[in-house]
């Protein structure tokens, strides 16, 4: 060991924050940049570094503002740090480099290595907090970065005995409810304490043994006594590695996770969980505590994943029933009931209508009433012969009066009952939209189908199938957008287009009101475009699977040529122009974005550069446009 290091390991907690207290009240003296490295291994041991900073650092008036990754979006520290208006009075605490996004998770290793210079350009004060695992990735994946730094001061300190995060309550153990954990906890730790003792250790008894070591170790959790926890949780692990039991090991892995995160070693705890959801694919609780330690943290993403996975699992072992499902149409709109009932039957759903379910000599307002007794929802068809109809106005007022779940579904503008109007509605002027509005409502697992045929009413709700040999000629547009790509497309450029296009954007023209668009579905084969007759573009309506770097994104653009898809070999990326006018408030789905289009490609790359490296992307997450590295990720939607 050399001396140095024995010097840093003999400091006192607080002459290591002393050290980097002193390093910021020099830079910010002579004002200087400082990048300063803080490894930790414990949550609560670096909150209370940074407690201790903050109030010293309020001596020299100076603020500090938290800086946390939190995926791909904000993975670009250097850039957004440089923009930033406060970098000249306050310090910045960075933490989360790990979940920077991108294929392999590197994206804000890239973006320090790249722009490192922007640190000490503009005179950044930040102090990075890294993980033990953070600490060994970062010099392998930004050594340029690494050789900037100005110093690294440890903080693997054990953290005060008797303290847990708040979230620690909101874990789960597989086998055990809280409230049996944490009445009578000592008797319970006492009695299975006991019988372990008298235990012999033979081969015979490891299943029994892992078990009361597996309830102590909750039991010690419970307690707060995290030393025995992880000591009881660890030897049940050790003593059934022979046994090769994946589920008895994922509880334990369960377990392993809750322990950690009750003491703030956050990186082994997601270790942990991931680690029980691989040897248990069906498990819910790891999964689910997982989505509650990214959330305690602010990885949104990350802990939106997690939780859908769960539900997935939840919705696979708990089936919900089938919706019963009465339509409620005029005769002039059976056409399209029964395109919808086509496209209901795939979902799993119960429908009654009236073609089907009446025969010849029935009573009609019995047999109505006995149905509408039998189902929970009812689909109002809306139209002027709805409004009409005296069937239908027989039909929706016995529904409000048996209490039934009612989805109005408006053909054309006219108007609903007046006991009706607080009631949300669901558009079908828009196909694609109606049916993704439709299975929203109706909370269904398995997607809706599209609409199929040549009817009338799918003139009236427009998706259409063809052959390459009938593919439509580009629409004429009613919105020139520019289509050739810039080199040189600088900020202030960009955000003057904005303002002239009227594009929204909720960072840099947040007025802006976007376009209205006149959206049609085309379907040749496995290929789907999306038409918009506003503006003349013909788009995919999903895109690349993947995220990819910019010069992939490019080779994946080409390829869509090679292979002639969907009938085009003029396929191209957007450009900021084009990508930006699908940008749209959030009124129909969770992204700034039409539901006509694939949710999945989320942030998709331009053709418009600002330089070779730095290149425009859109964020239909967020509703905003901005640079990126080319070596970043994101995914392509192309576009002719």
């Amino acid at each position: 060991m050399t001396g140095a290091m024995k010097t840093e390991a003999a400091e006192s907690l607080t002459e290591r924050i002393d050290r980097l207290f002193r390093e910021l009240e020099l830079a910010i003296r002579w004002n200087r940049p400082s990048i300063l490295l803080a490894v930790y291994a414990s949550e609560f041991v670096r909150a209370d570094v940074e407690a201790a900073l903050t109030a010293r650092l309020r001596e020299l008036k100076q603020s500090v503002t938290p800086y946390v990754v939190v995926g791909e979006e904000n993975a670009d520290i250097p850039l957004q740090l440089a923009r930033d208006p406060r970098k000249d009075r306050t310090v910045f605490f960075i933490s989360g480099l790990q979940w920077g996004g991108g294929i392999d998770g590197r994206n804000a290793y890239r973006a320090l290595n790249i722009r490192r210079e922007y640190l000490v350009d503009y005179h950044i004060r930040a102090v990075f907090w890294l993980t033990k695992q953070e600490e060994t990735m970062l010099p392998n994946h930004a050594p340029d970065f690494w050789a900037f730094r100005h110093r690294v001061v440890e903080f693997n300190d054990a953290p005060a005995t008797m303290r847990s995060f708040p979230l620690a309550r909101e874990m789960e153990w597989r086998d055990f409810k809280d409230r049996d954990l944490r009445e009578d906890t000592d008797a319970k730790i006492a009695w299975r304490a006991t019988l372990l003792h008298d235990l012999p250790e033979a081969d015979e008894t490891i299943v029994v043994r892992a078990d009361l070591l597996y309830q102590l170790a909750a039991l010690y959790w419970a307690k707060q006594d995290y030393e025995k926890s992880l000591a009881a949780i660890q030897q049940t692990l050790k003593i059934t590695e022979p046994l090769e039991d994946a589920a008895k090991q994922a509880a334990y892995y369960n377990g392993m996770g809750n322990i950690y995160a009750a003491v703030g070693r956050t990186p082994e705890a997601v270790a942990a969980y991931q680690q029980a959801a691989t040897l248990d694919p069906n498990g819910i609780v790891p999964l689910s505590n997982l989505g509650h330690l990214h959330r305690a943290f602010g990885q949104v993403n990350d802990a939106i994943a997690a939780f859908e996975q769960a539900d997935v699992l939840i919705k696979k072992i708990v089936a919900p029933e089938k919706p019963k499902i009465f339509f409620s149409h005029a005769r002039e709109d059976g056409e399209l009931v029964r395109r919808l009932q086509a496209v209901l039957k795939p979902a799993e759903t119960e429908v009654w209508v009236d073609h089907l379910g009446i025969r010849g000599g029935d009573n009609l307002p019995e047999r109505i009433s006995e149905v509408l007794n039998w189902c929970d929802t009812v689909l109002l068809i809306w139209s002027d012969a709805a409004s009409k109809s005296p069937w239908v106005k027989f039909e929706w007022t016995h529904a409000i009066a048996l209490n039934k779940f009612i989805i109005p579904c408006r053909l054309d503008a006219t108007s609903l009952p007046a006991i009706l109007r607080n009631r949300a509605s669901i558009d079908f002027h828009n196909v694609a939209q109606g049916i993704a509005e439709l299975h929203k409502a109706l909370r269904l697992v398995q997607p809706l189908m599209p609409l199929t045929s040549d009817s009338a009413a799918e003139k009236k709700f427009p998706v259409t199938r063809g052959s390459v040999k009938d593919a439509p000629a580009s629409p004429r547009p009613e919105i020139a957008l520019r289509s050739k790509p810039l080199q040189d497309l600088t900020v202030g450029a960009a955000e003057k287009m904005l303002r002239e296009k009227g594009f929204l954007d909720v960072e840099r023209n947040k007025p802006g009101r976007g376009i209205r668009h006149e959206y049609e579905m085309i379907e040749r084969g496995e290929s789907r475009l999306v038409i918009d007759h506003s503006t003349g573009l013909i788009w995919q309506q999903s895109g690349s699977r993947e995220l990819l770097n910019y010069h992939d994104a490019q080779t994946g653009r080409e390829k869509l040529n090679r292979e002639n898809w969907g009938g085009y070999r003029d396929w191209r990326l957007p450009t900021l122009e084009e990508a930006m006018s699908l940008v749209e408030t959030k009124t129909h789905s969770e992204l700034y974005l039409d539901p006509i289009f694939d949710p999945a490609q989320k942030w998709i790359w331009t053709a418009d550069q600002y330089t070779a490296v730095a290149i425009w992307f859109v964020n239909f997450v967020s509703g905003y446009c901005d640079l990126g590295l080319s070596d970043l990720s994101y995914f392509v939607r192309a576009v002719r």
